[in-house]
């Protein structure tokens, strides 16, 4: 029973510990950002490490160190890329979202 309890401990400490500082799983994070703005990636997952807007078709943000993939046991993803593209009213919305 004491291994069962220091087990889901370790366990629950494991995943807050992925959880807080601005750290989200892959699924969460995608489900903030994908099909939103740039102003409401910002607020839902914070500033960029490096935001690269200088295309007019096409901006990039990228978050470092701040994603992780559940189904590698929480491994840290070295980044996350955020692909803006222009809506039908000309509005950078996040289209793609990849991770490595």
């Amino acid at each position: 029973m004491k291994r069962f309890i220091l087990a889901a401990m370790f366990a629950s400490t494991f995943i807050l510990s992925a959880c807080s500082g601005g750290s989200y799983s892959r699924g969460i994070f995608e489900g903030r950002v994908s099909g939103q703005s740039e102003e409401t990636v910002v607020e839902q997952v914070g500033k960029p490490d490096v935001a690269d807007t200088t295309n007019d078709k096409v901006h990039k943000f990228t978050y470092k160190a701040r994603t992780f993939d559940t189904n590698a046991n929480g491994q840290k993803d070295v980044e996350a890329v955020i692909i803006f593209e222009k809506n039908g009213e000309g509005k950078f919305v996040a289209t793609t979202v990849s991770f490595s």
